[in-house]
Protein backbone atom coordinates (compact mmCIF):
# COMPACT_ATOMS: atom_id res chain seq x y z
CA UNK A 1 0.00 0.00 0.00
CA UNK A 2 1.35 3.41 -0.92
CA UNK A 3 1.60 5.84 2.00
CA UNK A 4 -0.33 9.05 1.49
CA UNK A 5 1.32 11.98 3.20
CA UNK A 6 0.26 15.57 3.63
CA UNK A 7 2.67 18.44 4.18
CA UNK A 8 1.63 21.61 6.00
CA UNK A 9 3.77 24.71 5.77
CA UNK A 10 3.49 27.00 8.75
CA UNK A 11 5.00 30.00 10.44
CA UNK A 12 5.61 29.56 14.14
CA UNK A 13 7.38 32.07 16.36
CA UNK A 14 8.86 33.77 13.32
CA UNK A 15 10.50 30.65 11.90
CA UNK A 16 9.30 28.63 8.94
CA UNK A 17 8.49 24.97 9.39
CA UNK A 18 6.95 22.10 7.48
CA UNK A 19 4.94 19.29 8.99
CA UNK A 20 4.22 16.02 7.22
CA UNK A 21 1.41 13.66 8.21
CA UNK A 22 0.59 10.10 7.19
CA UNK A 23 -3.06 10.41 6.20
CA UNK A 24 -3.51 6.62 6.20
CA UNK A 25 -3.56 6.48 10.00
CA UNK A 26 -6.02 7.97 12.49
CA UNK A 27 -3.16 9.71 14.35
CA UNK A 28 -1.72 11.20 11.16
CA UNK A 29 -5.10 12.36 9.90
CA UNK A 30 -6.08 13.89 13.26
CA UNK A 31 -2.69 15.65 13.49
CA UNK A 32 -3.28 17.14 10.02
CA UNK A 33 -6.72 18.38 11.14
CA UNK A 34 -5.18 19.98 14.23
CA UNK A 35 -2.52 21.68 12.09
CA UNK A 36 -5.16 22.92 9.62
CA UNK A 37 -7.26 24.40 12.44
CA UNK A 38 -4.51 26.11 14.42
CA UNK A 39 -3.92 29.80 13.88
CA UNK A 40 -2.60 32.66 16.00
CA UNK A 41 -2.83 36.43 15.78
CA UNK A 42 -2.50 39.29 18.25
CA UNK A 43 -6.27 39.16 18.70
CA UNK A 44 -6.77 35.43 19.26
CA UNK A 45 -5.38 31.89 19.24
CA UNK A 46 -7.41 29.00 17.81
CA UNK A 47 -6.81 25.26 18.03
CA UNK A 48 -8.58 21.93 18.23
CA UNK A 49 -7.84 18.59 19.86
CA UNK A 50 -9.19 15.22 18.75
CA UNK A 51 -9.67 12.25 21.05
CA UNK A 52 -11.20 9.38 19.09
CA UNK A 53 -14.32 10.95 17.56
CA UNK A 54 -14.60 13.76 20.08
CA UNK A 55 -13.31 17.19 19.05
CA UNK A 56 -12.57 20.03 21.44
CA UNK A 57 -12.17 23.55 20.07
CA UNK A 58 -10.36 26.34 21.91
CA UNK A 59 -10.20 30.10 21.47
CA UNK A 60 -8.00 32.29 23.63
CA UNK A 61 -8.23 36.10 23.59
CA UNK A 62 -6.50 38.85 25.55
CA UNK A 63 -8.44 39.81 28.66
CA UNK A 64 -7.56 42.87 30.73
CA UNK A 65 -3.99 42.61 32.04
CA UNK A 66 -4.14 38.82 32.23
CA UNK A 67 -2.86 38.20 28.70
CA UNK A 68 -4.35 35.41 26.58
CA UNK A 69 -7.16 33.67 28.44
CA UNK A 70 -9.53 30.90 27.41
CA UNK A 71 -12.50 32.62 25.76
CA UNK A 72 -14.53 29.67 24.55
CA UNK A 73 -14.33 25.90 24.15
CA UNK A 74 -16.71 23.43 22.50
CA UNK A 75 -16.69 19.65 22.91
CA UNK A 76 -18.70 17.57 20.45
CA UNK A 77 -19.07 14.17 18.83
CA UNK A 78 -17.67 14.52 15.31
CA UNK A 79 -19.93 11.75 14.00
CA UNK A 80 -23.04 13.72 15.02
CA UNK A 81 -22.24 17.17 13.65
CA UNK A 82 -23.31 18.60 10.31
CA UNK A 83 -22.11 21.61 8.36
CA UNK A 84 -24.55 24.52 8.67
CA UNK A 85 -23.93 25.40 5.03
CA UNK A 86 -24.68 23.44 1.88
CA UNK A 87 -21.78 25.16 0.08
CA UNK A 88 -18.84 22.99 -0.91
CA UNK A 89 -16.61 23.58 0.99
CA UNK A 90 -18.84 24.93 3.79
CA UNK A 91 -16.89 28.16 4.28
CA UNK A 92 -18.96 31.27 3.80
CA UNK A 93 -18.31 34.27 5.95
CA UNK A 94 -15.46 36.76 6.07
CA UNK A 95 -15.06 39.61 8.53
CA UNK A 96 -16.76 41.99 6.10
CA UNK A 97 -19.57 39.55 5.27
CA UNK A 98 -18.03 38.38 1.96
CA UNK A 99 -15.74 35.53 1.03
CA UNK A 100 -12.09 36.51 1.31
CA UNK A 101 -10.41 37.56 -1.91
CA UNK A 102 -8.16 35.37 -3.99
CA UNK A 103 -5.21 36.32 -1.82
CA UNK A 104 -6.86 34.44 1.04
CA UNK A 105 -6.63 37.30 3.53
CA UNK A 106 -9.41 37.85 6.03
CA UNK A 107 -11.52 35.61 8.21
CA UNK A 108 -13.44 32.44 7.39
CA UNK A 109 -15.97 30.78 9.68
CA UNK A 110 -16.95 27.12 9.38
CA UNK A 111 -20.37 26.61 10.93
CA UNK A 112 -21.48 23.38 12.59
CA UNK A 113 -24.85 22.28 13.90
CA UNK A 114 -25.99 19.38 16.01
CA UNK A 115 -28.98 17.19 15.05
CA UNK A 116 -32.24 17.18 16.97
CA UNK A 117 -31.75 15.86 20.48
CA UNK A 118 -27.95 16.41 20.44
CA UNK A 119 -25.83 19.32 21.63
CA UNK A 120 -22.23 20.36 21.96
CA UNK A 121 -20.86 21.27 25.38
CA UNK A 122 -19.84 24.94 25.38
CA UNK A 123 -17.44 26.00 28.13
CA UNK A 124 -17.33 29.72 28.72
CA UNK A 125 -15.91 32.07 31.38
CA UNK A 126 -18.53 33.88 33.41
CA UNK A 127 -16.96 37.30 32.73
CA UNK A 128 -18.32 37.02 29.16
CA UNK A 129 -21.87 35.95 29.91
CA UNK A 130 -23.78 35.77 33.17
CA UNK A 131 -26.02 32.73 32.73
CA UNK A 132 -29.74 33.35 33.13
CA UNK A 133 -30.58 29.65 33.37
CA UNK A 134 -29.21 26.98 35.68
CA UNK A 135 -25.83 25.86 34.34
CA UNK A 136 -23.26 23.23 35.21
CA UNK A 137 -20.09 24.73 36.72
CA UNK A 138 -16.84 23.77 35.05
CA UNK A 139 -14.12 22.24 37.24
CA UNK A 140 -11.56 24.46 35.45
CA UNK A 141 -9.44 26.27 38.01
CA UNK A 142 -8.44 29.45 36.27
CA UNK A 143 -8.58 33.22 36.56
CA UNK A 144 -12.42 33.28 36.74
CA UNK A 145 -15.17 30.69 37.12
CA UNK A 146 -16.25 28.80 33.98
CA UNK A 147 -19.53 27.07 33.26
CA UNK A 148 -20.96 24.67 30.67
CA UNK A 149 -24.03 25.23 28.56
CA UNK A 150 -25.46 23.18 25.70
CA UNK A 151 -25.14 24.57 22.19
CA UNK A 152 -26.88 23.52 18.98
CA UNK A 153 -24.75 25.69 16.65
CA UNK A 154 -21.12 26.82 16.78
CA UNK A 155 -18.20 27.62 14.49
CA UNK A 156 -14.46 27.33 13.95
CA UNK A 157 -12.63 30.46 12.80
CA UNK A 158 -9.63 30.82 10.48
CA UNK A 159 -7.90 34.20 10.20
CA UNK A 160 -4.96 35.64 8.28
CA UNK A 161 -3.11 34.71 5.10
CA UNK A 162 -4.27 31.64 3.22
CA UNK A 163 -7.50 31.21 5.20
CA UNK A 164 -9.56 29.89 2.28
CA UNK A 165 -7.05 27.12 1.56
CA UNK A 166 -6.60 26.37 5.27
CA UNK A 167 -10.36 26.20 5.94
CA UNK A 168 -10.92 24.07 2.84
CA UNK A 169 -8.12 21.72 3.91
CA UNK A 170 -9.65 21.50 7.42
CA UNK A 171 -13.13 20.62 6.10
CA UNK A 172 -11.83 17.97 3.67
CA UNK A 173 -9.65 16.34 6.34
CA UNK A 174 -12.49 16.51 8.88
CA UNK A 175 -14.92 14.83 6.45
CA UNK A 176 -12.41 12.10 5.67
CA UNK A 177 -11.64 11.44 9.35
CA UNK A 178 -15.34 11.15 10.21
CA UNK A 179 -16.02 8.85 7.24
CA UNK A 180 -13.07 6.58 8.00
CA UNK A 181 -12.97 6.53 11.80
CA UNK A 182 -16.30 7.79 13.17
CA UNK A 183 -18.94 6.34 10.82
CA UNK A 184 -21.73 4.51 12.60
CA UNK A 185 -22.75 1.29 10.88
CA UNK A 186 -25.80 -0.73 11.73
Amino acid sequence: MKTLTFTVFCLMAGTACAQEFDLNTPDGLSAAIVAASTNTSEEARHKVEINGCEMTTYVWKPWKESGMQLWSSFVFDMSRTRWSSADDPPILIASDGRKPGSDGEGMVLIFFEMPLGQSARHEIPDFRVKPQEKVEPSPREDYVPFFYRPSKKFFIMHEGPGVVDKATRFTRLYERYVAEYCAVFG
